[in-house]
């Protein structure tokens, strides 16, 4: 899934959070298996950040795209600019939400310019 929010929480011990919409599959999932993957999109991926952002036909997502399985046996977006392998070390519910706090196991990262959401679209970084 596209989630709302994503934040890098320690670098000892490598921590991140990911918001989960509560009525989403993926965060049933990652409730029932202890662990998730974090692929950071490409600037060119917007296209898979919109499918992976609807609800509508949640449970067909990954038709047709050739992921490999990370450390945790979660899939990898092909071509994401980074991905991250987590173990659940904490979920706390929030509102609709919950708040998955992972311990990052696993990372790879590529060369490329990262897809931005801001202000409700889709942004470029800038050169100062």
């Amino acid at each position: 899934m596209t989630v709302s929010a994503f934040s890098s929480v320690s670098l000892e011990p490598p921590l991140i959070l990911v918001c989960a919409d509560r009525s989403a599959i993926t965060h049933g999932i990652i409730a029932e298996s202890g662990v998730f993957s974090v692929s950071l999109l490409a600037r060119d991926q917007e296209a898979l950040s919109n499918r992976f952002a609807s609800k509508r036909d949640e449970w067909r997502r990954f038709d047709g795209i050739r992921c490999e399985d990370g450390a945790t046996g979660c899939p990898r977006i092909p071509n994401a600019l980074a991905w991250l392998d987590c173990e659940v070390t904490q979920g706390v519910e929030a509102g609709d939400h919950v708040v998955y706090i992972g311990h990052v196991i696993d990372a790879a990262v590529n060369a490329g310019d990262p897809l931005l959401y801001f202000r409700g679209s889709y942004s470029a970084l800038r050169a100062r």
